[in-house]
């Protein structure tokens, strides 16, 4: 993936989940997409979608959790 930055300079990148183009660095979207795609590119979610990542990863901790139980 080419790297593109805005006009401070600040890293730009495309959310793998909404698809929007945010400034900065982004966020582990896993589990709720891949890190890395096919090509061994880095996926990033923007601060928004990554809400819903950390919704997810807690249900998943919990689902452990009640299985170890």
């Amino acid at each position: 993936m080419e790297s593109h930055h805005s006009v401070n300079k600040i890293p730009l990148f495309k959310c793998v989940l909404c698809g929007g183009l945010h400034e900065g660095y982004g966020n582990n979207p896993e589990p709720l997409a891949k890190f890395n795609d096919e090509e061994g590119n880095r996926n990033r979610a923007c601060d928004n979608c990554n809400n819903d990542v950390i919704a997810e990863r807690m249900l998943n901790i919990q689902k452990n959790i009640s299985k170890k139980n």
